[in-house]
């Protein structure tokens, strides 16, 4: 990915790699197969002024550092957040290997019954292949607004109801957090206005448009 004009100098823009973490298994494929999110994830700034970038480390994904780059490549902002550690429970990871085992059961046959060379145990090929860590990770989007502030929508445990945003200002430090229904992809904010997206229970989908307002302002 490349931010910047055409016609800059390869030093004036800011290019970087993600690499595949996919799960692949050797001598069978690769698939498009993630049981959690890997970092870093971006987005670009909706003025076409630069990039921001959240990371974090897998194995130990309490601190969330946020990068903000400017059109060329040079860094403008960098602060960080303390995350809670969700540890993955054991059922949720052996659901995890489940589903990975059924994407690659077909094609691992397949390999097989070719001649070449694969894994001798299934399972234990897709556990490697997965590199599922202990944790999950800290945040699952990001969002950028025009004023200059960056939304953090935080991992929450799949049995609770609402999702969680931490909002940084301009300065890159955490303003006010914002509660929504799981299920709510916000997608744009304008002053007090956030418009998201969902789906009902029919998978029908719909858009929505949110007032912030303060805990307890809503009568």
């Amino acid at each position: 990915m490349t931010v910047g004009s055409r016609s800059d100098e390869s030093r004036d823009t800011l290019a970087f790699r993600f690499d595949d973490t996919d799960m692949a298994i050797p001598g069978v494929g690769v698939w498009a197969f993630r049981a959690t999110v890997t970092p870093p994830i971006h987005r670009l700034d909706p003025e076409g002024s630069g990039i921001v970038i959240a990371d974090w480390v897998p194995d130990r994904p309490e601190v969330v550092t946020v990068r903000r780059f400017d059109e060329y490549g040079a860094l403008t902002r960098e602060s960080t957040i303390a995350a809670e550690l969700r540890p993955i429970p054991s059922d949720v990871k052996r659901a995890f290997i489940e589903e990975g085992m059924k994407k690659a059961e077909g094609p691992y046959e397949s390999a097989r019954r070719m001649g070449q060379r694969v894994p001798r145990s299934l399972r234990a090929a897709v556990e490697e292949g997965l590199l599922l860590p202990d944790f999950y990770a800290p945040i699952r989007s990001i969002l950028v607004t025009r004023a200059g502030r960056v939304w953090l929508r935080e991992t929450t445990i799949a049995d609770e109801y609402e999702g969680e945003w931490v909002v940084l200002g301009p300065d890159g430090e955490a303003e006010f957090r914002v509660s929504a229904p799981e299920g709510i992809t916000f997608r744009a904010v304008h002053g007090d206005r956030v418009w998201a997206t969902g789906t009902t229970e029919l998978d029908v989908p719909f858009i929505v448009v949110y007032e912030l307002v303060r805990p307890g302002g809503c009568g």
